[in-house]
């Protein structure tokens, strides 16, 4: 190894380092701070999809229940700075494991520097690609576990036979990733059918791989039935009906660009007439990147499903350059391609640098902030925590579309959260339906209000924070006054009975207001304040 080469592998290294800390540093971000507060209250008796209202599959829970647990018994660890630190162990298990599979690829055998190069590449796609929001959130756990597990079904790996414990590992991490969201369904199901096509046969099917995904499958969807048997009963027929209106769709389509425009930019040069000892490989990872795709075109739109499609995607970009590498060496430059890299290197580096420049941006921003969203920062928390700092607030509740300042306005504040949902995300669909929608869906606004009603019964919370007016989802405005719109379910209206106006929060401008008139202005951010009467 030259000089150079041992100074740009030092730096990539340091580089790594400063990234695994900001991981640590700003993960209070994104949807991990409800999932991680959903995991705390299990933990500490609440009952899940009872007591706490999640969409998300029980598995996500019970994992982020481990770093709450470890920040419980170990003084100065935030449960957020425990998940990193957990996060970035299992992506070093992960890139282990990758590095046993690819010594047995021929392009890789035998060449110790190709075998860290791949280690730095899996590190810089596990630990410094996913944005500080995303990472190990529900798609970058799921990307990290299963990513050996598609690294064991490319072509270069066909013939090989790794030892039976390496298998076994594989196979555990893959079923743990599948099991996050049902959507995985599609990944899985594309990487078969890659493997049928390529092997003209069934055999990927009965594999020891597969085997344990069955098993381990078949018993998760065991415990869900026995344990919670609420998410089968009342969050999947409510999510069916009502989730597709929360959605961020459109938005989607920006990502979408975005993967595509990555994409052209590796393959603006890819030669398909050259077989190489990558090649076959390439052509699997674009049909792995297919799949991705259309895991994130299923989902809602939400940013961080297209994480992992970005992430294969950088994969790919560096597997193309080790096959540009090979054709440097084995052919003459000149006689293929007049340019100083071969067949789009060049395009290559520039795809890397592009993506590199968009995450340390997001960096900068949260080194700024601190541990709060790396865009939004903690701005739009302050005013709900100094309202309940100034008038002594031990505990509060909600209504709102909103789902990202509880969490934040829960821990800056101190006080307790005594409402079991984080947001009504089935407001929207249920909002201006049609008389023979609204009665099909009557069930939803009376199991919601009936919620609403014990929490406020049982746990009387101080105060509640409403959606005022026309509450805005994401600039689309929603003509809905949320307690009026449950007023119709008895339970709820005798429990909202004891709770009195009493002030309007501008979350917009950060300012309150005492006035009640103010709390009908169709902003989009404004908040009343409801206080329990004594």
């Amino acid at each position: 190894m030259t000089g150079r080469e041992k100074i740009a592998f030092s730096l990539a290294i340091l580089l790594l380092v400063v990234v695994a800390y900001m991981q640590v540093y700003a993960g209070f971000t994104g949807d991990k701070d409800w999932l991680l507060f959903s995991a705390r209250m299990w933990v500490d008796g609440r009952r899940l999809y009872v007591d706490i209202f999640q969409p998300n599959l029980p598995l996500i829970i019970w994992f982020y229940a481990i770093p709450v647990w470890i920040s419980m018994h170990v003084p100065g660890l935030a449960d957020y700075e425990a998940l990193s630190l957990i996060g970035l162990g299992l992506s070093a298990v992960c890139v282990w494991l990758s590095v046993r599979l690819i010594r047995l690829h021929p392009a890789f055998a035998e060449n110790t520097r190709r075998q860290v190069e791949f280690a730095l590449l899996l590190a810089y796609v596990f630990v410094f690609f996913p944005p500080p929001y995303c990472f190990f959130d529900r798609e970058h756990f799921m990307l990290v576990l299963i990513f050996p597990y598609m690294l064991r079904l490319m072509p270069g790996l066909a013939t090989a036979k790794p030892p039976l414990h390496i298998r076994v590992g594989i196979g555990l991490l893959a079923a743990a990733g599948f099991c996050i969201k049902p959507h995985t369904v599609i990944i899985f199901a594309v990487l078969q059918l890659l493997v049928m096509l390529r092997e003209r046969s069934f055999s990927i099917l009965s594999g020891l791989e597969n085997g344990i995904i069955y098993a381990v499958t078949l018993v998760y969807c065991i415990c869900i039935w026995y344990f919670t048997p609420e998410y089968i009963a009342v969050v999947v027929p409510m999510a069916m009906a009502t989730y597709s209106a929360f959605s961020h769709r459109e938005n989607g389509l920006i990502y979408m660009a975005f993967a595509f425009f990555s994409a052209g930019l590796t393959f603006a040069d890819f030669r398909a007439r050259f077989a190489t000892p990558y090649r076959k490989d390439v052509y699997y990872f674009i049909g792995v990147c297919c799949a991705f795709a259309a895991y994130a075109l299923a989902n809602n739109g939400w940013v961080y499903t297209y994480n992992p499609l970005l992430c294969i995607l950088l994969f790919t970009n560096g597997w193309v350059l080790w096959e540009f590498g090979w054709l440097k060496r084995e052919h003459d430059v000149q006689n293929l391609n007049s340019r100083p890299f071969v067949f789009g290197a060049r395009d290559c580096i520039i795809n890397f640098l592009l993506n590199v420049g968009l995450i340390v941006f997001l960096y900068a921003k949260a080194f700024t902030v601190g541990p709060c969203d790396p865009v939004l920062g903690c701005k739009g928390s302050q005013p709900f925590v100094q309202y309940l700092l100034s008038h002594n607030v031990r505990s509060f509740g909600f209504m709102s579309l909103d789902f990202e300042r509880w969490v934040k306005v829960s821990r800056l504040s101190g006080a307790g959260w005594d409402t079991r949902f984080n947001h009504l995300w089935m407001l929207p669909k249920l909002v201006g339906e049609n008389k023979e929608s609204a009665a099909k869906n009557r069930w939803i606004v009376d199991y919601v209000g009936r919620a609403y009603a014990e929490d406020l019964t049982l746990r009387k919370p101080e105060i509640i924070f409403v959606d005022s007016g026309k509450p805005a989802f994401f600039g689309r405005v929603v003509d809905l006054n949320i307690p009026q719109f449950f007023s119709t379910v008895p339970e709820f209206k005798e429990a909202w009975s004891h709770y009195h106006y009493a002030a309007t929060i501008d979350e917009c401008h950060g300012d309150q207001n005492d006035d009640s008139s103010a709390s009908h202005q169709a902003t989009g951010c404004m908040f009343d304040i409801y206080s329990r009467s004594p």
